[in-house]
Parts: C-alpha cells; structure tokens; sequence
C-alpha cells in the first residue's frame, strides 16, 4: 500500500501518500531555523504546511470538478510532498476542455489567496503585516503571521502553477492554446520543450541558491515533461487503430513463457 485514504469529496477518494510525511519534516527542521523558540518555529512550519495542503485539495478538486463536467472520471486525489496529484483515466479531449479544467485549479488558489488576504486586513493590524515581512530572516515567528503567510503561499502557488512546464497546470494551458492552430502531438512537444527548459533553468538557480526544495521540482518538473511527451506520442501513434490489428491471434503461451515474458518486460 503507497497511499492512505483519508476523505471522500464528490465520490473521490482522497489519499495521502506514505511519503507525505516528509514534507512536514523538512518544514518543522526549515522554520526552526534561525528561530529564537526553535520549537514554536516546528510547529508553526508544520500547522502552516497542513493549512497549505488544505489548498491543495481544495486546488486538485476544482480541476476534478470541471474533468467530470466534461465526463471525465476521476480515480483520486493523492497528496505527495511536493504536492498533489488528480488522478484521471483519461484526459479532455478538446483543446477548450483541458484549458478550462488546467486554469481551475490555479484560480482555486488564487481565490484562496485573496480571500485569506481580505481577512488578513480585517484581522491583522498593519503594524504585525510590516513585522511578518521580516518575521523569516530576524527570527520570532508568531502565530498572528499565520493568515499573513497562507495569502502569500497560496498565491504564489496559483501563479507559480501557471508556468508553462508539465506537468504543471500552465504546461497544459500552453498546449491547450497551442492546440488550436496545430497538431495536437506538435503542441505537446513544444510544450514539453519549453517545461524542460525551464526545468533546467530552476535546477540551476536551486544549485546556485543550494535550495534542496526547488532541485527536487526541478526534477519533477523535467521528468512529468518527459512523461507527458511518451504519452502523447504513444496516443497518436495508436490514433485510428484498431483492436483487431494490435490483437494476436497465436495459441495462448504456456503459464512458464507467460511468466517470463511479464518479467522481461
């Protein structure tokens, strides 16, 4: 088992990845840092992290909706330390379906944002904004800069999601918009291109800044690029075929040569 079902919303289970844990180790070690109360800086790292990825459901789920409006199915939601992952047996065909259902997700966030930004005004004196704007460097976080941090992350995260890099959610805006004046196939490869190149382009600046978080999406990003390539070529390769010319029509093999051939491949 490599995840643990949390929730169902919707009819779609919500899981949380064994490895998930992870992240709020690296949060609590990240926010204790250079913190006077060491221990008020773990939890606070932990608590903002748990609220964070209460964004991020809220973010896989609004892409999962506007799938389904589309009669797409939804398997899951799985929550991964860099982040989370709608799970879908098929992807919308039509170039305006997977815009609208890629942009989802990211406006969620950016609602979030703004919305925690409003009552971050109505609740937050001034006078705490202007220390929660230096609270990372001199140290002393404070749970009044909570809602502060939650409207910072979660736009950054809106805006950080629409880069036009698979797999994140401006990869499949690019290629949405560049399916409607091209080949479907020529508008993956271009946009996986321009998500490997700015792949590269984070995993430069996270060697150069030694930031580990930003290194490893680095990766991720470049490797879902690479992914999300295989797959659209393997769909137009197998565009207009039939079963009947991929179906063999030889004897069944013998259980021995079955077995082998599931390990070779």
């Amino acid at each position: 088992m490599t995840s643990i079902k949390l929730l169902t919303v919707r009819g779609i289970p919500i899981r949380m990845h064994i490895t998930f844990p992870l992240i709020l180790i690296l949060a609590a070690f990240q926010f204790a840092l250079g913190q006077s109360d060491w221990l008020q800086g773990a939890l606070f790292g932990v608590v903002a992290t748990l609220f964070l990825f209460v964004g991020v459901v809220l973010h896989e789920l609004a892409h999962s909706v506007v799938a389904m409006a589309f009669g797409t199915e939804v398997e899951d939601i799985v929550l991964l330390p860099l982040g989370g992952v709608a799970q879908m047996k098929r992807m919308p065909e039509k170039p305006y379906q997977e815009l609208l259902m890629a942009v989802a997700g990211p406006a969620m966030s950016a609602l979030i944002g703004i919305t925690l930004g409003l009552l971050t005004l109505l609740l937050i004196p001034l006078g705490t904004l202007a220390e929660f704007a230096r609270s990372m460097a001199t140290g002393g976080l404070r749970w009044a800069y909570l809602l502060p941090y939650l409207t910072v992350v979660n736009l950054f995260l809106a805006g950080f999601n629409l880069l036009p890099a698979f797999p994140m959610d401006g990869g499949r805006v690019l290629r949405a918009l560049l399916a409607t004046i091209m080949p479907f196939s020529r508008a993956t490869a271009i946009a996986v291109s321009v998500g490997q190149g700015l792949a590269w382009l984070l995993g430069l600046i996270g060697l150069m800044g030694r930031n580990v978080p930003m290194i490893l999406v680095a990766v991720f990003v470049y490797v879902g690029a690479a992914q999300e390539g295989r797959i659209a070529r393997i769909k137009t390769a197998l565009a207009g075929l039939r079963v009947g010319q991929a179906f063999s029509r030889r004897p069944a093999q013998s259980r021995q040569t079955r077995r082998w051939s599931r390990l070779s491949i």
